[in-house]
């Protein structure tokens, strides 16, 4: 690959990530004016601009082309459509000739799992993508309703994946080091899929919630004390430093239930965090378990100050938030959504002189 492809994308890949990229690629020749991609089209791989330079277009019904932002040497495009398997939400026209490589969707799919760093490369330049389109169309976003909400979904994004990519990017680091033993180069390979997992499932949450669409749930059976504990146990680790405690009060029932273990995994995260951002001197996380003849529950209380009474009744609506300035009051109203998909309730009381309690109800499947 030439000096040009070695953008933000590739920065930091060895010769054999490059190889690997190179026998994957396929080199295509666009002249001026022509569609790379149509919106609409499927999204069957992604593309590399290694000379010329792109424009990222949007077409409105019955409109001429609105063109987005421009792409050029070493920028990546394709990749939304690629990550959530849905059509290309937009045309990309060339500016003179271009040459680009494609590289197909099973293809990348399988150099993220061989080659890490290629994935983190592709999710830092997802990031990076989102705060520049913030930061260039913020007036014109702000011009209609709809556009200022996609505003709101970016700063979301970006503020959820920002915590498993540096995962991620550690993780890769430590996978490919030669003094590290097998079993522990294979334990952060996992912690990689697992972190990509996560980044996934953000992304199709938040892209269901745009389009108003239901929770999609795929329901298997989960061993219920397995699942929060090995949650706990991660979720101890990366609260040490912020001196917040997590505290069983009582063991979870050794149950199964018909759940998605990805999609409760970010419903009890965001619970986590969210009592986390409200002690930010420390404090106790305390879980509490209680089984029924038709459901188990889970109560998940803090130590902080409290949900304030103004807003108890509406803290599951969209863009509800208090206390936290890097939120966007999306977390609870897509907990909702994800527990009401798997047939259960989530409610929040509040109590005087207590913190923020929880309370998540799941049927259970004997």
């Amino acid at each position: 690959m030439s000096h040009s492809e070695r953008g933000r994308f590739l920065s930091g890949l060895t010769e054999e990530d490059l190889a690997a990229m190179r026998q994957a690629a396929k080199a295509h020749v666009y002249p001026d004016g022509s569609p790379i991609c149509r919106q609409g089209m499927p999204g069957d791989g992604v593309f590399l601009i290694e000379q010329g330079t792109v424009r990222i277009c949007f077409e409105p019904v019955a409109e001429d082309l609105h063109e987005l932002y421009r792409l050029g040497p070493g920028e990546l495009f394709g990749e939304m459509a690629v990550l959530d398997n849905l059509p290309r939400s937009a045309t990309v026209l060339a500016e003179g000739e271009v040459k680009a490589i494609f590289i197909p969707r099973a293809e990348l799919m399988r150099l993220f799992e061989e080659h890490p760093r290629i994935a983190v490369g592709v999710l830092r330049q997802i990031a990076n993508r989102f705060r520049d389109f913030s930061r260039q169309h913020v007036e014109q976003i702000l011009r209609a309703e709809r556009l200022a909400l996609v505003g709101r979904f970016t700063g979301s994004i970006v503020h959820d994946i920002r915590a498993p990519l540096q995962t991620i990017e550690l993780a890769a680091e430590l996978s490919t080091d030669p003094e590290a033993g097998p079993e522990m180069r294979a334990a952060w390979r996992d912690r990689i899929v697992r972190q990509a997992h996560r980044v996934d499932g953000l992304i199709t949450e938040l892209l269901e919630f745009s389009r108003g669409e239901d929770a999609r749930v795929d329901l298997k059976p989960l061993h219920y004390a397995e699942f929060i504990l090995r949650l706990v146990d991660e979720a101890k680790a990366a609260f040490l430093e912020r001196k917040v405690e997590i505290v069983i009060e009582n063991r979870p029932p050794q149950t199964f239930l018909a759940g998605d273990a990805d999609r409760l995994e970010r419903v009890f995260q965001n619970l986590f965090t969210n009592s986390r951002d409200a002690m930010p001197a420390g404090g106790t996380i305390k879980l509490r378990f209680r089984l029924t003849a038709t459901e188990l529950i889970t109560e998940v209380e803090d130590t902080g100050p409290g949900i304030p009474e103004d807003v108890v009744n509406s803290i599951f609506q969209p863009f509800v938030t208090h206390g936290k300035i890097a939120g966007t009051g999306l977390g609870l109203s897509i907990c909702r959504r994800i527990v009401e998909a798997h047939g259960g309730r989530i409610a929040t009381r509040r109590e005087d002189g207590r913190g923020a309690i929880f309370v998540v109800s799941l049927p259970v499947h004997h």
